[in-house]
Formats: structure tokens, sequence, C-alpha cells
């Protein structure tokens, strides 16, 4: 009885090993065709990855990415929906719920996902880039400005924030503030025409 015991242990402990094999196979051709951009055929190996382990959380998240890249937003957000089903406070699952509630117009639901986020990170300054995002579409200008200098707190040179607070000013008829960032952004990058000319536009205006 011990024999037969011990053997049927080995083959289950073969067949774990056999299992966790197959899944890494998967799971690294499946990254293969996402880095060749052959999002199709990547979700097909992730899915192999499921059913064999169906919590694999990572396998999940790439499938999330991978529709995201091909458009596909109800799917992307049902997949990061279900990682956060299995790891509740994935920041990174959050972020990219969050971001695929901005994309598809769901701006509310986008701005309470990274309210979220930085609750779990509050020093990210991505995070508070996309509240103010968020909120500059739902053309909420001063909350907006507010989250833009959060952000701007924790990575003052970042250029995307500091164009968005640009606009955000502009939008709220404060033109000196507008003139005052474009400044900045000519001086991180002086050979960029863009800040030249809406800098040089907002000075000519009234």
């Amino acid at each position: 009885m011990m024999l037969k015991t011990r053997k049927l242990f080995q083959q289950s402990q073969f067949y774990s090993v056999a299992c966790l094999s197959s899944l890494q196979e998967y799971f690294q051709l499946g990254n293969s065709f996402f880095q060749k951009k052959m999002y199709k055929e990547a979700i097909e190996q992730y899915n192999q990855c499921l059913k064999i382990y169906p919590e694999h959380v990572t396998s999940i998240q790439n499938i999330g990415l991978a529709q995201f890249q091909q458009n596909e937003l109800d799917k992307s957000i049902q997949s990061f929906k279900r990682v956060l089903q299995i790891q509740p406070k994935s920041d990174k699952a959050l972020y990219h719920l969050g971001v695929c509630y901005l994309y598809s117009n769901q701006l509310e639901l986008s701005f309470d996902v990274f309210q979220k986020c930085t609750q779990y990170s509050p020093k990210n300054e991505v995070y508070f880039y996309y509240l103010g995002l968020s909120s500059l579409r739902m053309n909420l200008l001063c909350q907006a400005q507010q989250y833009f200098l959060r952000s701007l707190d924790i990575s003052p040179t970042n250029q995307e924030v500091l164009y968005c607070l640009g606009v955000a000013y502009h939008l709220q008829g404060q033109k000196k503030q507008t003139i005052s960032v474009y400044e900045k952004l000519l001086s991180l990058d002086p050979k960029n025409l863009n800040y030249r000319n809406i800098l040089c536009a907002l000075k000519v205006m009234n």
C-alpha cells in the first residue's frame, strides 16, 4: 500500500513539473509574440497558460495589455478586473484599468481608479498626472491644475505634465501662469518649436 501511495505521489510530482514547464514555455512564447506586436498570437499563448493555471496573474494582465493594443478596451477592462479579483491591491492592474477607462471616455471611473492608486502609492507622479488628465477631460480645470501641480511636486521637470498644466491654465484664461509654464518648458527643451510657437502666440495675445 505504501509503495502504491509513493508511486502515485511521484506521478503527481512529475505531472506538476511537466505542467510548470509547459506553462513557462507558453508564457515565454506569448511574450515573444507580444514583443513582435503579434497580439492575437500572444493572447492565444497566454490562454494556454490559463488552461494550466487559471489564476496565472501575469498571463491575465498581459492579455489585458494585448487587448488594449488592439483597441479592444471592453475586453481589456474585463481582464484587469479579473486580475484585481485575484490580487485586489495590485496597483499595476489598477493603473492599466484606469488608463482603459480614460481611453474609453469613462472619465469618472478613471478618476476613481487613479484616486485609489494614490492611496496605495502616494508618491507616484504618474497617478496624479492621470487624475489631472481625467479632471481636465471632465472640464474640472481647477481640480486638474491641483493634480498636475501635485505631480510636479514629485517630478518637477516632467514636460508632459507641464504641458497639460499649461493647457489647464490657458482654458482658465490665466495668461500669466500659462506663459510661465511654457517658458519653463522651453528652458527644458530649447529646440522645441512647438513650445516656442505657443509662447510667441501667447505673448502677442491681448
